[in-house]
């Protein structure tokens, strides 16, 4: 083996081994395949637009007064709220999609075992900050729930009882965060580039739309935790809870981690949606040999 360190290969002529090729974008976009995408990201845009209009009301809206405090808070649990059951409903529909995908076949080589281990790591990264959003949303209910059982009055602008919005934004969101890491791992699994996956017909890319929805929609959310959900107006309810320097600890301490989720969750979305593609990937990349 060692004779042969350093010696050219006689199937490759020599000014073909060190050819150094310029990049080219052109073909690059056009070996990219972009089908059955058109449905997930114009509503993925729509839930981004909704991130925006929160920021403004949220940004905009005065804080003169105690109850305009309230108001931000109860406000942004309202929105965080609403793309709970939008994330619900997204990665059930998704798990939904992909039952009919195969699973990919047990690896062979020492190749595909390392590859298999990056994957694993990209969901446990995904798990571990999932945790953080879960120990988050479990304050936020106990907030809540401190707020229900105290006989508080209804908030005024809104006229709705902010611990139990607090309730039920901690119980959905504990619910979309681990289907959406259900659908994410489970469709890692899946052999999206089998034959069954790529021929024409209904049926074609199952899961692929969901992925690039749910690319947008995290990146959506991200933003409303980032930009809106550390501000200071938006503890009042936990504050009341736990006191405002044990809530604003407690919120430095896991909501970056919880903003990293999403942001994880939205980048991995996309690398799982470049993986549809035509080649089938059950083929090793070292050795054309299929792997059983």
């Amino acid at each position: 083996m060692y004779n042969n360190v350093g010696r050219i290969p006689l199937s490759k002529p020599r000014e073909l081994l060190h050819k150094i090729h310029s990049p080219n974008p052109e073909k690059f976009f056009s070996r990219r395949d972009y089908g059955h995408t058109l449905t997930g990201l114009p509503l993925g845009l729509i839930c981004l637009l909704g991130a925006l209009v929160s920021l403004i009301v949220f940004h905009t809206y005065p804080n003169t007064e105690m109850a305009d405090k309230e108001f931000k808070a109860i406000f942004t649990k309202v929105v965080l709220l609403l793309f709970s059951i939008i994330g619900i409903i997204a990665a059930l529909s998704g798990l939904f999609q992909i039952k009919k995908i195969a699973r990919k076949p047990r690896t062979t080589g020492l190749f595909e075992a390392e590859m298999e281990k990056d994957d694993s790591y990209d969901i446990n990264l995904l798990r571990f900050t999932g945790s953080f959003g879960f120990v988050y949303l479990a304050f936020t209910f106990l907030a809540g729930l401190d707020h229900a059982t105290s006989g508080r009055v209804s908030l005024g602008p809104l006229q709705v009882n902010e611990g139990w919005v607090s309730i039920v934004m901690g119980t959905l969101g504990l619910i979309e965060i681990s289907v959406i890491i259900t659908f994410l791992a489970e469709l890692k699994r899946k052999n999206v580039a089998s034959e069954h996956v790529t021929v024409t017909g209904r049926g074609l890319y199952p899961g692929r739309n969901m992925l690039v929805f749910l690319s947008v929609f995290n990146f959506s959310v991200w933003s409303v935790l980032t930009f809106q959900s550390q501000n200071y107006y938006s503890t009042a309810i936990g504050a009341k809870a736990f006191g405002n320097i044990t809530y604003v600890v407690l919120q430095r301490f896991l909501l970056p981690l919880a903003i990293y989720f999403r942001f994880h969750a939205a980048v991995f979305s996309l690398i799982l949606w470049k993986d549809y593609s035509h080649k089938d990937k059950t083929m090793s990349t070292r050795e054309n040999i299929p792997l059983k």
